[in-house]
């Protein structure tokens, strides 16, 4: 009898694992806990970046500014993704900006002018100067405008109907990116902001932070895979949602 139930006691566990939803699988994650952990996970290519107090700060108030994941914690065959990341403005005429899509191999990154070369590049990274695809979204303050911005080969393009009218005061807000296939959808605080498709046809790529001519921080980065989700408008993965730190 002993024998029989702890079989029983088995099957139903067994039944009960089965049942449970599949979790994403989270490709890269950063609450900013551990500051010589998180150093290491991201290249500051332009700007004062520290991590302070359980978050990424940026505190160059006169520059445009990025930060990225770095190689040892990226892999290139990532082309669909959910992009996660809390961001709060302190001072500044602008917004943030939250980068996706990267495929030039940071060879390009905001900076004055046409080419948006790095005023400090990383050392073997500029070789051949090629300007290749990646997008932003500039979340704006006061009377600043949200765009999803393109720039392809040296040539910064606001995407036509990419206004999202949203701005940014001093609380913390969650965005949310969901890259997949030449679709993208954008969330701001669980609402829809944008939805629509890639003109250029560049589906995959690294993504980073940033600004311009504001300090600010960022914090609970998550990229999540997209293999058998679907996402829906205020939808927030269990896995990632769960593990975010109380905002402050």
């Amino acid at each position: 009898m002993k024998a029989f139930l702890s079989a029983v006691f088995a099957l139903a566990i067994m039944l009960t694992v089965a049942c449970l939803p599949t979790s994403a699988q989270i490709l890269f994650e950063d609450s900013f806990l551990k500051g010589a952990a998180s150093e290491k996970k991201w290249m500051f290519l332009q700007g004062d970046w520290k991590v302070q107090g359980g978050a990424l700060k940026q505190n160059a108030q006169d520059a445009e500014t990025i930060a990225v994941i770095a190689d040892d914690f990226w892999d290139d065959t990532w082309n669909e993704y959910i992009f996660e990341v809390t961001a709060r403005r302190f001072r500044g005429q602008h917004g943030v900006r939250i980068f996706w899509r990267i495929n030039d191999d940071m060879q390009a990154a905001p900076g004055r002018g046409a080419g948006f070369l790095l005023a400090n590049p990383v050392e073997g990274r500029l070789a051949d100067e090629k300007r290749r695809i990646k997008f932003w979204w500039e979340i704006g303050w006061e009377n600043k405008e949200s765009f999803v911005i393109a720039d392809v080969r040296g040539v910064a393009q606001r995407k036509k109907g990419t206004e999202t009218k949203h701005k940014l005061g001093n609380e913390p807000v969650q965005v949310k990116i969901v890259n997949q296939g030449n679709v993208m959808t954008l969330f701001l605080d669980g609402e829809v902001v944008f939805d629509g498709k890639d003109l250029n046809g560049n589906n995959g790529g690294r993504v980073g932070v940033g600004t311009i001519g504001t300090t600010a921080e960022f914090d609970n980065v998550f990229v999540t895979g997209l293999k058998g989700r679907s996402v829906e408008p205020g939808d927030k993965l269990t896995t990632t949602w769960g593990s975010l730190k109380a905002l402050r």
